[in-house]
């Protein structure tokens, strides 16, 4: 009985640290993606540059 209590509290720890180390992780891809720069990039975030691209690109054609 014990040895269930104690994995069960393992268990719940560790789903606690998965769940904070998943909402820094989400936090650092937005800083990354959004806010930013990049000189690679003309001095603008990844997520602008992806903007450009998408904007600019042909739209597919599709086989009739």
């Amino acid at each position: 009985r014990e040895l269930a209590a104690a994995s069960e509290g393992f268990r719940a720890g560790h789903a606690r640290r998965l769940e904070t180390a998943a909402t820094a992780l989400r936090g650092w891809e937005r800083t990354y993606n959004h806010e930013r720069f990049s000189m690679a990039l003309g001095g603008r975030t990844p997520s602008e540059k992806l903007a450009t691209v998408v904007s600019t690109s042909p739209s597919p054609t599709v086989a009739a």
